[in-house]
């Protein structure tokens, strides 16, 4: 039995819970994921980007990634430890391994607060271990340095932990500190704890956990692994679901009755999610995200497609709180750049860097997602908001201290896009486009895809969003559109200043459901968020379809209300598939009834016999 250094053998203790802006946007093949890593992943290097020399280093710690590879082809089958650079290439199965399983990021540079961890190796026994220090143990020669992970337990970090198995090959094996999810044995099978590399034991070495995954195409939404979801908000109207992977952004909204999912998660640029950039504007021209810490982490810009080298930005904590009629979830969490330092060239004239660390923002992000808006008494279930706050660490170089912006980013999936309903909040007046548009107040996207919708809009699935700013006479909306994606990117268009005391905060709200009934509920949640709200609106006091054939006075009372309160104008199309055959055999007329605002007088539009058939009563207050 060979000596190893002396360290404490504690069990571990339970884990802690943990915009898009994309220039360059790629399609990507799917590849089903199977029991292996599968190799051969990538598409040829895309376009290259303008490099870029900038200070990296006073707002961004480099990090490595560690990752295990177990190799049953290996002296009888061995583990070892790798940071993602040193493989091959990025295809590396070595000795009939699975794969990559990236387990943890820890800093790449000897900086303040960090110590080395390196792994040396044995050949009378074909043993790799990971160890601190930059030595071997007794018959273990070393081999790399994996990093520099830090001394002291910085938010959201674990303690390293090396598991050690006897039979029947004598192994080490640097994994998972502790469950990441329920289902998930915290101990690779075979193994005991070895060494937990702690402040108790003297020995402390802390990094951010990662999941033990693989990459591969369409790794954002196929992740064979229950911490993907494991968050989510769900009131049997929305359901939203939390790609813990990829720092909690939301990857999938929900409609229930319908069962329609309305979220991109191909990919991590695609999903709900919030990112910052420093200066003045989006970024410099040509450069793409060369400053841009963003909620689901890092890619290769450049490569696009390169997924293995996609990297989730960590969680630091995941808490919950409910109130009369809504749900919340926050998260807070350390924002990867979205690139790599591919392009960044270090100020101490070191030159370019390696391609293959991400880098860590000095600051934090928090991220309140409510499901259920409340306005006034009324909870409105099928309106989410989201406030994303973003925050420089304490011990954030004063460089640091300056203007950004911050942008929330939402793409769509499944969505057939004819038009845009362009709705003015104030007053309720419509426009309809069919492509790009901006400085607007909201908009809402039609499906014309599903089996359901009809030719009238009232009946067509909608998504409204807009962004909620009191100070802001009008809410600035960007729709890009294309023949490959439908998006929507919302930012501050306005400078801050980021400083220990003060966060900038971007709020977004959607709403998905049907068309008429999105559009009323932004305007009341826009009314009640900023006051603007002055034009009268309708307020339906009856609707009766076929009166005249006997039916009950106000019988589609409901149906009217949902399509029509809330707005200045509104034209509604009757039609008896969806309002039913109250008189069968009858000739039936159109009666509605309604106020405008806070005036009690009562008006009236009427839809001659047959009405059910696509008659259309236009209820105005204007």
């Amino acid at each position: 039995m060979v000596s190893l250094p002396s360290v404490s053998t504690s069990p571990p203790v339970k884990a802690q819970l943990r915009l898009r802006w994309v220039l360059l946007l790629i399609l990507l093949w799917v590849h089903p994921l199977d029991a292996q890593c599968p190799a051969g992943i990538y598409a040829p290097p895309g376009s290259s980007l303008t490099s870029k020399s900038y200070s990296w280093e006073n707002e961004f710690v480099a990090l490595h990634r560690i990752g295990n590879y177990y190799m049953p082809l290996f002296g009888g089958g061995h583990s070892m430890s790798e940071t993602f650079w040193s493989g091959v290439d990025d295809n590396y199965h070595p000795y009939g391994s699975d794969g990559f399983q990236e387990t943890w990021y820890i800093p790449r540079d000897a900086l303040s607060g960090t110590s080395a961890f390196s792994r040396a190796f044995n050949p009378s026994n074909s043993d790799h271990i990971d160890l601190p220090g930059t030595a071997g143990g007794s018959g273990y020669s070393f081999e790399f340095q994996h990093g520099n992970p830090w001394t002291t337990q910085k938010p959201g970090t674990l303690p390293i932990t090396r598991y050690i198995r006897f039979s029947p090959n004598f192994d080490h094996r640097t994994s998972l500190f502790a469950s990441p999810a329920p289902g998930y044995s915290p101990t690779p099978a075979g193994y005991q704890v070895d060494a937990i590399f702690s402040t108790s034991t003297g020995t402390p070495l802390y990094g951010f956990q990662r999941f033990n995954n693989c990459l591969a195409r369409n790794a954002v939404s196929l992740y064979p692994n229950p911490i993907t979801y494991q968050n989510s908000l769900n009131n049997g109207t929305l359901q939203i679901d939390f790609n813990r992977v990829w720092g909690n952004a939301i990857g999938r909204i929900t409609y229930l009755p319908r069962g329609q999912q309305v979220v991109n998660s191909d990919d991590i640029g695609s999903l709900v999610q919030a990112a910052l950039f420093r200066g003045t504007s989006l970024d410099d021209a040509g450069t793409c995200c060369r400053d841009n810490p963003t909620e689901a982490g890092g890619v290769d810009v450049a490569w696009y497609a390169n997924t293995l080298r996609w990297t989730g930005s960590p969680v630091l904590s995941v808490s919950s709180s409910s109130g009369p009629g809504s749900s919340a979830l926050t998260t807070v969490l350390k924002p990867l750049n979205f690139t790599t330092d591919l392009r960044a060239t270090s100020p101490s004239g070191g030159g370019s860097t390696d391609p293959f660390s991400p880098l860590l923002w000095r600051g934090t992000f928090q991220k309140t997602t409510t499901l259920g808006y409340r306005v006034g008494s009324q909870t409105l279930p099928n309106v989410v908001r989201i406030q994303s706050d973003a925050m420089l660490d304490t011990d954030a170089p004063s460089a640091m201290d300056g203007a950004y912006n911050m942008h929330n980013a939402f793409f769509f999936l499944g969505v057939s896009v004819s038009f845009f309903d362009v709705v003015n909040l104030q007053n309720g007046s419509k426009t309809t486009v069919s492509n790009r548009t901006g400085t607007i107040l909201a908009g809402t996207l039609h499906d014309t895809n599903s089996a359901t919708v009809a030719s009238t809009a009232d009946r067509a699935l909608a998504i409204g969003v807009f962004r909620l700013d009191q100070a802001a006479s009008l809410i600035e909306l960007d729709f890009n559109h294309d023949s490959t994606s439908n998006s929507l990117t919302f930012g501050s268009f306005s400078n801050h200043v980021l400083n220990r005391s003060a966060y900038e905060t971007e709020n977004m709200v959607i709403a998905v459901g049907p068309t008429d009934a999105v559009e009323t509920q932004l305007r009341a949640v826009y009314c009640q968020q900023t006051g603007r709200c002055t034009a009268p609106v309708v307020n339906v006091v009856s609707a009766t379809y076929g009166g005249n054939c006997g039916a009950a006075a106000g019988n589609v009372t409901s149906q009217l209300a949902t399509a029509c309160n809330g707005r200045s104008s509104c034209n509604y199309t009757v039609d008896y598939r969806l309002l039913g055959d109250p008189a069968p055999g009858c000739a039936k007329n159109y009666v509605a009834r309604w106020q405008c605002g806070t005036n009690t007088t009562t008006f009236i539009a009427t839809a001659a016999a047959e009405a059910g058939f696509g008659s259309v009563v236009t209820l105005t207050c204007n």
